[in-house]
């Protein structure tokens, strides 16, 4: 997403964009989010993206966010639900993730992400 920047595409559903502006702990499917839960699974989705040898990335860095759970589940024994990981990428201090949503793809199907690493 050239020049788009940002935490989330603009195809992104707008409960998914409006975490950012909200301060409530609750995800954009209404999830309940604990703090230490979700500093889990930020660092166990900033490690896989970076480092794992087993998460597969096109050449801009975007890993399927169906890939991302699984392999959060398998190598961290971690389960993260897209809500989290949505959770995750618009409350990080620092931008580091990126989430883009497929045009005209359900929110509620991980197969509809791409996710990447932005710094690092």
């Amino acid at each position: 997403i050239r020049g788009q920047g940002g935490r989330f595409s603009t195809s992104c559903d707008d409960r998914i964009k409006a975490v950012y502006r909200h301060n409530r702990p609750r995800g954009f499917l209404n999830e309940g989010v604990w703090r230490q839960k979700m500093s889990a699974i930020s660092r166990a989705m900033s490690r896989m993206l970076r480092h794992s040898r087993t998460l597969r990335c096109n050449a801009l860095g975007f890993a399927w966010l169906q890939d991302l759970i699984d392999a959060m589940m398998i190598e961290d024994h971690l389960h993260a639900s897209i809500a989290q990981i949505a959770y995750a990428v618009a409350r990080d201090q620092n931008g580091r993730f990126q989430l883009v949503q497929q045009d005209n793809r359900s929110p509620h199907d991980a197969r509809s992400f791409v996710i990447r690493a932005v710094q690092g």
